[in-house]
């Protein structure tokens, strides 16, 4: 039996809740298979939402490492700073 999976519009605007129903939705709808999705029927307008928040995704990672590079190197400074104090 084929399952489906859609985004059911919540309660906020602008939010969507994963549905897997039996039944083809129309719009948005992915067909299933095991492991994975089978056939992709995303529309041209949520293919460039997917991408887009795809991209804000890949650039706030970028931001976290970035700050994590900069937080490894105030521990670093702070730790010469300390032992050549106490030297």
């Amino acid at each position: 039996m084929a399952r489906f999976l859609h985004m059911q519009p919540g309660k906020t605007e602008g939010k969507y809740i994963p549905v897997i129903t039996n039944q083809r939705v129309d719009g948005q709808c992915w067909e299933l298979e095991e492991g994975g999705i089978m056939h992709d029927t995303v529309t041209p307008a949520a293919e460039v939402r997917l991408q887009s928040q795809l991209n804000a995704v890949q650039e706030a990672q970028a931001s976290m490492q970035e700050s994590q590079s900069i937080t490894d190197q105030a521990v670093q400074d702070l730790i010469i700073t300390t032992m050549g104090g106490a030297v």
